[in-house]
C-alpha cells in the first residue's frame, strides 16, 4: 500500500529491515548502547554566608541500570546530604556520547570545602522552539539549566512538596532564575 509519503520497500529489504532489528533487540540485552551514554551530576548547595551558593560535578558512564539510581548512588558514596534531585536535561556532544544531566539539591552548610563558588548565572539560553540545541554548549551551561528547571518546578509546586524538600533559602535563591522546562540542551 503506498500513501504518497512512503511506499514498503521490496520483499528482500522488508527481510533485512526484520533481521536488522531483531538484532538490535537482541544487542540491547548485554552490550553497551552504540554510542555511549554519561551521566553528569550538578550537586548545588547553599554556603553558610549569605547569597552564596556552591557547586560540585561528577560524570561517569552508564551502566545500563536505572539510570535514577546510579545518580543517588553516586550521591551516598559522596556522602552529601541532598534533599531533592531531578534529570534536568539531555545532549548528544560531538565525541558521540548522550550525556544525561541530573542537578542536586544538597542540605544547607552541608557542600564540602572543595565545592567550587558557583559564577553569576547567565542570562543567554536557546528559545527558539526548532532549534533546542545552541551552536555550543559551555561546561556550566546544563547546570544553569537546570537551576532554571528547579525555578520551574518550583513555580508549579501546587503542593508545596518542592518548596518543602529545598527549604526557604534555596527557595529564594532559585527565584532568581527565569523558569525554564527540562528538556534537550
Amino acid at each position: 500500500m503506498t500513501n504518497g509519503l512512503w511506499s514498503p520497500p521490496p520483499a528482500p529489504m522488508n527481510t533485512m529491515v526484520w533481521l536488522g532489528t531483531l538484532l538490535l533487540l537482541v544487542g540491547a540485552h548485554g552490550c553497551r548502547p552504540g554510542p555511549g551514554v554519561n551521566l553528569e551530576l550538578f550537586v548545588v548547595g547553599l554556603n553558610e554566608s549569605p547569597g552564596g551558593a556552591s557547586y560540585l560535578h561528577r560524570m561517569i558512564e552508564w551502566d545500563l541500570e536505572n539510570p535514577d539510581d546510579s545518580i543517588r548512588r553516586m550521591m551516598e558514596k559522596s556522602g552529601l546530604e541532598v534533599v531533592m534531585f531531578h534529570s534536568t536535561s539531555w545532549r548528544f556532544e560531538k565525541n558521540k556520547k548522550l550525556v544525561l544531566t541530573y542537578l542536586a539539591w544538597a542540605r544547607d552548610g552541608t557542600m564540602p570545602e572543595n565545592a567550587k563558588p558557583l559564577p553569576e548565572a547567565k542570562t543567554d539560553f536557546v528559545t527558539d522552539p526548532l532549534k533546542p540545541r545552541p551552536e555550543s554548549i559551555a561546561q556550566l551551561d546544563p547546570l544553569f539549566h537546570g537551576l532554571r528547571h528547579f525555578a520551574f518546578l518550583l513555580k508549579n509546586d501546587a503542593e508545596g512538596t518542592v518548596r518543602a524538600a529545598l527549604g526557604d533559602r534555596a527557595v529564594d535563591f532559585l527565584k532568581t532564575f527565569s523558569p525554564a522546562a527540562a528538556g534537550s540542551l
